[in-house]
């Protein structure tokens, strides 16, 4: 609180201290303190505004409110963009000058008051006091000659002097500073003599005319970007004796040929040499012929900007040698298809592949931490993109206006996931068919934001987190394209009623681990589903769950089953099934469960079950086998296998046989098996063991046949394998009955 309130006071004080005026037609800057004045422009939105003025002269001192003020400064701007001033003429008052100060004006002349301590001017030209620095050339200039005293040009001393074709540099200079040169797109040629020992950031940034440079070997220092934009240079020449740079086909290079620094815009084909470790920043910026590019295992990084606006680069070869990749390093590589990102990168930075208009695909390794702010904006063809685990952070707009993206799997697990939406622009990608990622992604959609998300989704998967009644909303946006859902990351514990209702195209489903309730109708009229697994957690399946699912033909329960109930029309009208074996531990199976599923043949009840209702299994009417394993009969009713032929396979536990001839509706299975058959061949050992069937002592052929009549074997084979069930063994008229 206290560095806040100091900070405001602060604030204030400056406000009282300084004021802006116009006197005189020219704007200033006061300080109340010093009483002094700082030439400036007026604050407004079209900030530079002397448009009309031809002629400045600058007062060395003005009056306002009564109080003198001395002008001592010319303000950064100050008369930037005075298309009409022809000429300035600067007081001996002023001590200091800003940058670009005439920034694209037509001044052709700077002139200097001769008793000046600081500044002074030849032929209209800017420099200090003794003529030892260069500080400043109008645009319009068209020739000049430096004096031979001047031993630097200074930060943008000739910035965007278009008109100069030719400038010769005394052998007294020694160095020439950032922007120098900048913008000199006329110059065609400049000789750089044997006194220079250092070449400023961006030095010569935009001078389009210069076809080659010389490199004299006097120079010990280069600033990064020194020759950008340079789009008609062929060749950079280093002197030989040079100890700190060299050049190979015309690439300049440090000393050692380790570090490769600037490539000329011109250069169309290119080899780097095995001994390059670092690629600089900006080494290839601008080169818009280079169409492709194979880096060699030995560079370890590629610096901030190298491949900025290469339009014509197609494809690049990055080895698992490079641990690094700056900021902006592909920007704008419009012709850019595709790439792999290097295993040993951890990190993809800011503006990294902007505007990749033609990236289509693109592959992130695991070893990726953080995504950069708008690292793959605009990139407009990509059509899929995988986030995976090790990402810890995505900057903003990420993947911001990517029209084409189809596909997004993120798997990332520690993650802030505020803002994640407007990272990928995911409001708007009504194009997106696959997207998997945490629940808290979709939580953050509302009634209103949800509609202006895709209806088109084919896939979705729940990497982690709950799922809320919100997201299983948003699902329903797709549900006539859904094919896939996976939820295996979600903890739910409920399927909500009528969370994939409807779902027509749906064919693969894969519930949370945790699930223990699936809710009524949650799958129905998903009728394209193919294969069911229910995992082990779910207790219960509620009413009408998986109605009309007709295509599912696998019906399957996890090991260790802990289900206890099977709703009422739970898989009604589930055509396809034709097996289906309760777990252990249901209880009960509600009314019309299994009603229609008329493919079924085989049916295993659990020791468990203990009631099943009206209807349970009616119409399954290719049904061939039952096995009720409880001792006790479970509770059935009259219509529970309505249209199940009674003449098939029925196995009941030997002890509890007794009770289900007894019981009112199942005696209908027990009485089919044959009556008259009697157990009276004496002189033929006949037993089971392990599912075999093991015949003795018989010495014609016989025959085995099902308890409705059907013959499965002919013949005198003493062992036999069969499938489980009630059969018929045969020998010379006598009948005996086995159970495999």
């Amino acid at each position: 609180m206290k560095k806040t309130l100091l900070s405001l006071i602060a604030l204030f004080i400056w406000v009282i201290a300084f004021a802006s005026v116009k006197i005189d037609g020219i704007y200033y800057n006061l300080n109340y303190d010093t009483k002094t004045a700082e030439v400036t422009y007026e604050r407004r939105q079209n900030m530079y505004n002397y448009s009309n003025i031809t002629t400045i002269t600058i007062p060395s001192s003005i009056t306002y409110n009564n109080e003198n003020y001395n002008v001592t400064s010319i303000g950064d701007y100050a008369f930037c963009a005075c298309e009409a001033l022809i000429s300035v003429t600067i007081p001996n008052s002023i001590t200091s000058i800003g940058e670009c100060v005439f920034l694209n004006s037509t001044l052709t002349d700077i002139y200097v008051d001769l008793n000046n301590n600081n500044f002074t001017s030849i032929d209209g030209i800017l420099y200090n006091k003794d003529t030892t620095s260069i500080i400043l050339c109008p645009e319009t200039k068209t020739s000049i000659t430096i004096p031979n005293t001047i031993t630097s040009i200074r930060n943008k001393a000739f910035l965007k002097c278009v008109y100069l074709t030719y400038i010769k540099i005394p052998n007294s200079v020694t160095s020439i500073g950032k922007e120098a040169f900048y913008g000199c797109s006329g110059l065609t040629s400049i000789e750089i003599p044997n006194s220079v020992t250092s070449i400023g950031e961006e030095a010569f940034y935009g001078c389009s005319g210069l076809t080659s440079i010389e490199i004299p070997n006097s120079v010990t220092s280069i600033g990064n970007y020194p020759f950008l934009q340079c789009s008609s240079l062929i060749n950079i020449n280093v002197d030989l004796n040079n100890n700190y740079f060299s050049s190979i086909d015309g690439i300049l290079y440090d000393k050692n040929i380790t570090t490769l620094i600037c490539c000329p815009n011109s250069k169309t084909n290119i080899l780097i040499p095995n001994s390059t470790i670092t690629i600089k920043d900006g080494a290839f910026a601008y080169c818009s012929l280079l169409d492709s590019i194979e880096i060699p295992n030995s560079v370890t990084s590629i610096e901030h900007s190298t491949f900025l606006n290469c339009s014509s680069l197609t494809s690049i070869t990055i080895p698992n040698s490079v641990t690094s990749i700056g900021g902006y390093a592909f920007y704008n590589c419009s012709s850019l298809t595709s790439i792999i990102i290097p295993n040993n990168i951890t990190s993809i930075e800011d503006y990294t592949f902007y505007s990749c208009s033609s990236l289509t695909s693109i592959t992130i390794p695991d070893g990726i931490i953080s995504i950069g702010k708008d690292a793959f904006m605009n990139c407009s063809s990509l059509t899929a993109i995988k986030i995976p685990k090790s990402v810890t952070f995505i900057g903003e707009r990420a993947f911001s206006n990517c029209p084409s993206l189809t596909s997004i799997k993120y798997y990332a697990e520690d993650y802030n996931y505020s803002n994640i939406l407007f990272k990928f622009d995911i409001i708007d990608r009504t194009n997106l068919t696959e997207l998997a990622c945490p629940a808290t992604w979709l939580n953050e959609f509302n009634e209103t934001t949800q509609y202006a998300f895709t209806n088109q989704l084919t896939e979705i998967t729940i990497t982690e987190g709950e799922i809320t009644e919100n997201i299983f909303n948003f699902i329903n946006r797709s549900q006539k394209s859904l094919i896939t859902i996976n939820l295996a990351g979600a903890t739910n514990t409920i399927i909500n009623d009528l969370a994939f209702y409807d779902c027509y195209k749906l064919e693969n489903i894969t519930l949370p681990a945790n699930t223990e309730i699936i809710g009524y109708k949650a799958f129905a009229e998903c009728v394209h589903i193919k294969q069911l697994e229910i995992p082990a957690t779910v207790t219960n399946i509620e009413e009408r769950a998986f109605e009309n699912c007709r295509s599912i033909t696998s019906l399957t329960f996890a090991e260790g089953s802990n289900l206890k109930t099977i709703g009422a029309w739970a898989f009604y009208n589930n055509h396809n099934i034709t097996e289906v074996t309760i777990p252990e531990g249901v209880e009960e199976i509600g009314d019309a469960a299994f009603y229609g599923c008329n493919y079924i043949e085989n049916i295993t009840l659990p020791t468990s079950v203990q009631s099943i209702g009206d209807n349970g299994f009616a119409l399954c009417n290719q049904v061939k086998r039952i096995e009720v394993k409880s001792t006790t009969p479970p509770a059935i009713e009259a219509k529970t296998f309505f249209q199940v032929s009674r003449d098939i396979e029925f196995f009941v536990p030997e002890e509890a046989r007794k009770a289900y001839e007894e019981h009112k509706y199942w005696k209908e299975f027990i009485q089919k098996i044959p009556t008259n058959v009697e157990n009276s061949i004496n002189d033929v050992d006949i037993f089971t063991i392990e599912g075999t069937l093991h015949i003795a002592g018989v010495e014609t052929d016989y025959q085995v046949r099902t308890v409705t009549g059907q013959l499965v074997y002919s013949g005198n084979a003493t062992t036999l394998s069969l499938p489980r069930g009630i059969y018929l063994v045969i020998v010379a008229g006598k009948t005996e009955k086995v159970a495999l």
